[in-house]
């Protein structure tokens, strides 16, 4: 894979949005995790309160079924994943800081080439400075 592969992805969103995938992807996204990650997002809603009943989210702020991590809700509704980061909120952040909608087809690439992504991110965050 190369950067300008990478880039592609990470041109469609704000420099918001990325500092969060960023965020998202050092504190949820592990070896140990990534497989059930992209499991849980391509599963049908019975099976993920199936196979995933001990991690779901049991609050009643956020409609829908989401996967609940360290800082962030993991949820996919109709080939979109929305990524909630629920501590932010709890500490005032407004929602177009805390809440990211992405393709699937994205989500499943970003956190795929993880490394790689991190890279790219802090060579635009330099371009930025």
């Amino acid at each position: 894979m190369s950067s300008i592969e990478f880039n592609d992805v990470l041109k469609k969103y704000s420099i918001n949005t990325i500092t969060k995938i960023k965020d998202f992807l050092i504190s949820e996204i592990a070896s140990d995790n990534f497989e059930e990650t992209i499991n849980f997002v391509k599963c049908s809603d019975e099976k993920k309160q199936k196979d995933f009943a001990d991690e779901l989210y049991q609050g009643n702020k956020y409609k829908g079924i989401f996967l609940e991590g360290n800082q962030y809700l993991l949820g996919c509704f109709e080939d979109k994943v929305t990524i909630i980061d629920f501590i932010g909120e709890e500490y005032g952040m407004q929602e177009i800081y805390s809440k990211m909608i992405l393709p699937i087809d994205d989500f499943i690439y970003i956190i795929s080439h993880k490394n790689e992504m991190l890279q790219q991110i802090d060579t635009i965050n330099k371009k930025d400075s």
